[in-house]
Formats: structure tokens, C-alpha cells, sequence
């Protein structure tokens, strides 16, 4: 239920609050990440902390469609470029969610899952990380796109 919810509150808030920036949700479900995941990680915290930091690893679920969006967005002036990338990414996730889960998750580990929840962090970490470069390259694109129109004209 949570997912759903965050899914949708992500949804609406980069298409009104942040006028169509797909980064702030993201960076928002990546920060919820680390501070829900290095809490787990540390293990020896309140109860109700724990149970709140299980209920709050909902924030993280729901951002795949805004990343599809953003993709599509970036990349919407070639087709090619847009099939490329959109496709690598469903691929990837594929080929990660494929084995990722079969090493950090074992069930032999839990509750703890030493491996899980320091890895989410890491993730957490690159997911912000790739979100700020992206946001970089592509408005030194369009200021480049925007300087080359003006210059043809």
C-alpha cells in the first residue's frame, strides 16, 4: 500500500509541485533509502523504529515509472536513442533483480540480512549519484541545443 501511495505522490509532485523535474522525487526515495536502510543496518535501534524503518522501505519501490518517464523526456528528440535506453534499463533491471536478491536476501540471514541492507544503501547512494549527472548532462544539452537554434537563426 505504501508503494502505491509513494508511486503516485511521485507521480503528481514532479508533474505540478516541481513543474515536470523528474530528479526531486527521486533524490527524495533515494535519501528515504539510506536513512530506512543504514538504520536497519545498524540493527540495535528502537522497536518502533525498526518497525517504522520496515513500513518506510515502501518509499524506494515506487520510483521505477518516474525513471522510465525521465528517460523518455531526456531522450525524446531521437527514437533510436530513446529504444536504446529505455530498453537497456527494463534489461538491466531484468538481469538485476534476477540475482541481486538471491545474494543480499537470504533467508538464512533474517531478519538481519547483514548483506541487504548495506547494499540498499550503496544503491540508494549510486541511484542519487547517476540522478545529479544525469540532470547535468542533459541541461548542458539543452543549453547547447538552445544556443545552436539561436545561433542558425
Amino acid at each position: 500500500a505504501i508503494t502505491v501511495i509513494t508511486t503516485l505522490l511521485y507521480a503528481w509532485t514532479s508533474d505540478t509541485v516541481f513543474r515536470g523535474e523528474r530528479w526531486p522525487p527521486i533524490v527524495f526515495s533515494g535519501l528515504m533509502n539510506i536513512v530506512v536502510y543504514s538504520s536497519l543496518s545498524v540493527w540495535n535501534i528502537p522497536l518502533g523504529w525498526k518497525f517504522a524503518c520496515y513500513l518506510l522501505a515502501g518509499f524506494g519501490a515506487g520510483i521505477s515509472g518516474l525513471l522510465f518517464a525521465w528517460a523518455h523526456e531526456v531522450c525524446a528528440d531521437d527514437n533510436e536513442e530513446r529504444a536504446v535506453v529505455t530498453g537497456t534499463m527494463n534489461e538491466m533491471a531484468y538481469v538485476v533483480q534476477a540475482w541481486l536478491p538471491l545474494l543480499i536476501w537470504q533467508q538464512v540471514e533474517a531478519p538481519r540480512y547483514p548483506k541487504g541492507f548495506p547494499t540498499m544503501v550503496g544503491i540508494a547512494v549510486l541511484l542519487i549519484t547517476t540522478s545529479f549527472l544525469i540532470r547535468h548532462l542533459h541541461h548542458g544539452e539543452r543549453v547547447r541545443k538552445t544556443l545552436t537554434v539561436a545561433h542558425t537563426a
